[in-house]
């Protein structure tokens, strides 16, 4: 199964948080143990991986898992249309592509 398409739209230098709340046949899935992983690159076959992902766990048993990047990651992206995907491992060592996009980078204009 091919995973759902999200494009993300964010400007150099913010801080990026998205949450996901994960269920499986309308009940809110318990994903304490799993992993999750993610990262941006200008292309699917590009070898440079311009920013990795981090995971705000704190509310795994609920279901909800965050994606964030910090505004010392964002500043250094370059400004054009990247790719990007999620994925997690389950505690059995399932490994499932959670979303997947396009990431379209502005420039910042308030500097200071």
């Amino acid at each position: 199964m091919s995973a759902p398409k999200y494009d993300i739209q964010l400007a150099q230098g913010e801080t990026f948080y998205m949450a996901l709340t994960l269920d499986e046949s309308g009940a809110v899935m318990d994903l304490t143990g799993y992993v999750f992983e993610g990262q941006i690159r200008a292309t699917p076959e590009d070898p440079t991986v311009l920013a990795s992902f981090g995971f705000d766990e704190s509310r795994l048993a609920s279901g909800t898992v965050a994606i964030t990047l910090p505004a010392s990651v964002t500043s250094a992206l370059p400004v054009r249309a990247c790719v990007y995907d999620l994925f997690m491992t389950s505690p059995a060592g399932i490994r499932t592509q959670l979303l997947k996009g396009s990431v379209l980078v502005s420039m910042r204009i308030t500097r200071n």
